[in-house]
């Protein structure tokens, strides 16, 4: 009698730290985003100087949803 083998674990998906968070890289990316266009956006209304960290917060929120994006097509 031949036995077969359960291959489920054949296609499973590696869980690594990004595919875990998928979701939420993309909700954290799009905060971010909004929070730095706020604070520049504020900026400009009150005529003050637009800080410099907002460049940042852009930067590290296009970077989050960039993975998120980078993760899904894997």
């Amino acid at each position: 009698m031949k036995t077969t083998q359960n291959n489920s674990n054949v296609n499973r998906e590696k869980k690594t730290f990004f595919t875990l968070l998928r979701p939420q890289l993309r909700i954290l990316g799009l905060i971010f985003l909004f929070i730095g266009a706020t604070i520049q956006l504020g900026a400009k209304l009150m005529d003050k100087k637009i800080p410099e960290y907002t460049s940042l917060l852009f930067v590290v929120g296009f970077g989050l949803f960039l993975i998120h994006r980078w993760v899904a097509k894997k």
